[in-house]
């Protein structure tokens, strides 16, 4: 045995000077209770004082599992030496077994730290320890006792932790001595009673399947819990038998025998339940009878809520087994006798082998009988409890975060943008028409050539024309020669006549050269090309005023959104947002709309609204951006566009879609 260790910064103890083993003690010192803020002192001399190990051999036989005699012997050697916290960690294969108790009023958290690193450094060295302990304020002393937890070979599987009071140095090395050899049987124990350990759980294991086939025939809870209690009633001789199933850490009394129903609000009943919620927050069976006839016994009646039951029930001998399932406490079962009679331990033992393979029925029955409400409500609480456990911190971190997420969508507000298609077209464009009668003799462009002003288009046949040209050219000269024959004749009307068909020949000169200047027919202005495609009508007769192209500059491209109808009353004008073409899908580009017309139009079988918008180029150099957008886009170009409409509810961006396709057919 040694002393090691340092207390942490947190705990106002100091180490005492290390003490070399068990010390005699002096003859003058003073014999004190050294209680802890618990207040256990009296309770742990009197514990010491008891036989342990009986205890712990009685516990051999009636554990089911290997595990559970490991849980309840080590709860059993806390108790003994009055521990205020205690602490098992015991390696099963690939499992580990760990377990803490805590007593008394204090926070569990004062000595969870502590004894957790002294747990960790024992287990590392294998052999018992103390580290005495003096506290920086105060008169108590502490120690902190630890033992290791063997297998059949000898080797170290685990090991226990506690903090003890003390009298002094040869006190605690006494502690240490009794823990080691508690430790020591506990091991020897649970090792040579595996093998009936396992026999006896096969028959526990097949009591629940038993009583499962037994409560079959019960369709709620309430039903079985009063079939047990009066069953019970009967078989025991109890004046009053109650069952809880237990509920979110409370008990809801189902049944108590010889009553149709539980009054809640009785006096009795609060008594009761107050009882029952007090072995639900011990787990283990409390009894509360007269002192002369429970001397003896295991089980503590120095609980209060239970002592109160006792006096409101007339001094009668009340009792509570909790009953477990799924490794956990799932009811209690309470019951009272005359005050003549006696609880022993035997009859617990007896009432909870019969009880105990109910309590999955219990939990089966009431999970069958849950609603779709319910359902919901328990895996949430299941959640929330798995969340706050200790250690799960990655847990509590993705809970917080969503809900964080939960009341953002629930009440928070987000930008509500709207996404329709969208088409590139000219704002004002230029129509090339046939100036006269004639055959096209030659086209020079097509849809989608960029042209400049004055650039040839086309060109008709000018030979009639020039055929005409020369046909006036010469009438002129024939009226050249009328006229001077007539002024040589001294005839004033044939010369004044011959002078005006040749004015006249002149006109028609004019008006046909003009129409031979019009026979190349050239772009008003520069643009590009959006219609006109005259490849098939080279040496065809066009008409007069024949559409032939259609020209458009590009400074002047404007967007179309096509607006759905359920969506035009949530577009007004000027508001902005962007578009982007499939052609450039990466340059997405701003925009803003000028106007939304008032009537609809049909666009590939939907009926919409169409918006007008113009692009913004609010960037440094509008005129570059100009043309850098010259360079690629042409009018119709389609793509996307969203227009930012306004800030919304984040639950009616979400689901707006939803509720008005129910509002449509289903009439909500």
């Amino acid at each position: 045995m040694k002393t090691a260790g340092k207390p942490t910064d947190s705990n106002p103890w100091v180490p005492e000077a290390p003490a070399i083993g068990p010390q005699p003690a002096q003859g003058n010192v003073k014999r004190h209770s050294g209680a802890l803020p618990d207040g256990r002192g009296s309770e742990a001399d009197r514990r010491t004082r008891s036989d342990p190990f009986s205890e712990i051999a009685s516990l051999a036989r009636t554990a089911s599992s290997r595990k559970e005699l490991l849980v309840r012997a080590f709860r059993q050697i806390a108790e003994c030496l009055g521990s205020a916290y205690a602490a098992i960690s015991v390696r099963e294969g690939a499992t580990v077994i760990e377990e803490h108790w805590h007593s008394g009023p204090t926070d569990p958290k004062f000595w969870r730290g502590t004894i957790e690193r002294f747990l960790t450094e024992s287990l590392g060295e294998g052999i018992a320890r103390a580290e005495l302990l003096n506290p920086k304020k105060g008169s108590t002393r502490v120690a902190l006792l630890s033992a290791p937890v063997t297998d059949a070979s000898g080797a170290v599987i685990g090991c226990i932790a506690l903090v003890v009071t003390r009298e002094g140095e040869a006190d605690a090395m006494h502690r240490l001595a009794l823990l080691e050899s508690l430790t020591r049987f506990m091991s020897f124990v649970v090792e040579h009673a595996e093998a009936a350990g396992i026999a006896q759980s096969r028959s526990a294991a097949a009591a629940p399947d038993q009583s499962l086939a037994r409560s079959s025939g019960f369709k709620t809870p309430e039903e079985l819990a009063f079939a047990m209690t009066n069953n019970l009633r009967n078989k025991i001789g109890a004046e009053q038998v109650a069952l809880g199933l237990v509920s979110h850490r409370r008990v809801n009394i189902l049944s108590v025998s010889g009553l149709d129903s539980v009054a809640t609000r009785s006096q009795g009943i609060r008594h009761l339940r107050a009882a029952m919620e007090e072995c639900l927050d011990v787990d283990q069976p409390i009894v509360c009878q007269a002192e002369s006839s429970w001397s003896c016994e295991i089980y503590s009646s120095g609980h209060w809520l239970h002592k109160q039951w006792h006096a409101s029930a007339k001094g009668a001998a009340v009792a509570s087994i909790p009953l477990h399932a799924e490794g956990r406490v799932a009811a209690v079962l309470s019951f009272r006798r005359r005050a003549d009679e006696t609880v022993t331990s035997e009859l617990i033992e007896e009432i909870r082998k019969r009880a105990e393979p109910f309590a999955p029925s219990l939990l089966l029955i009431r999970d069958a009988n849950r609603g779709l409400w319910q359902h919901a409500v328990d895996s949430a609480g299941n959640a929330v409890r798995a969340i706050t456990k200790p250690g799960r911190v990655t847990a509590r971190v993705i809970a917080v975060l969503t809900v964080i997420a939960a009341c953002w969508f629930a009440f928070g507000s987000m930008t509500y943008e709207l996404t329709v298609p969208c088409r590139i077209v000219a704002a004002q464009s230029r129509h090339a028409t046939a100036p006269f009668d004639g055959v096209l003799e030659f086209v020079a462009v097509v849809e989608g050539d960029r042209v400049v002003s004055g650039q040839t288009l086309c060109r008709f046949d000018r030979r009639p024309l020039e055929q005409a040209r020369a046909e006036i050219i010469a009438e002129i000269a024939v009226l050249e020669r009328e006229k001077d024959r007539a002024l040589a004749g001294a005839s004033p009307v044939d010369f004044q006549l011959a002078l005006a068909n040749q004015k006249l020949a002149r006109t028609r000169l004019n008006s046909l050269e003009a129409r031979m200047d019009r026979a190349t027919v050239v772009s008003p202005l520069d643009g590009v090309v959006i219609a006109g495609d005259l490849r098939q009508k080279v040496g065809a007769v066009l008409v007069k005023g024949e559409p032939l192209f259609e020209i458009a500059p590009l400074s002047s491209c404007i967007l179309q959104l096509q607006i759905p109808q359920r969506d035009v009353d949530d577009v007004a004008q000027n508001m902005s947002g962007e578009f982007a073409v499939h052609a450039r899908p990466e340059q997405a580009q701003p925009m803003h709309i000028i106007r939304v017309k008032p009537s609809a139009e049909v666009t590939g079988q939907k009926t919409v609204y169409v918006a007008e918008a113009v692009m913004d180029l609010n960037r440094e150099d509008p005129s570059l951006a100009l043309t850098a957008l010259r360079e690629w886009m042409r009018p119709g170009m389609e793509g996307v566009a969203k227009v930012q409409v306004g800030r919304r509810p984040v639950w009616w961006v979400a689901f707006h879609r939803m509720i008005d396709y129910l509002r449509m057919n289903v009439w909500l």
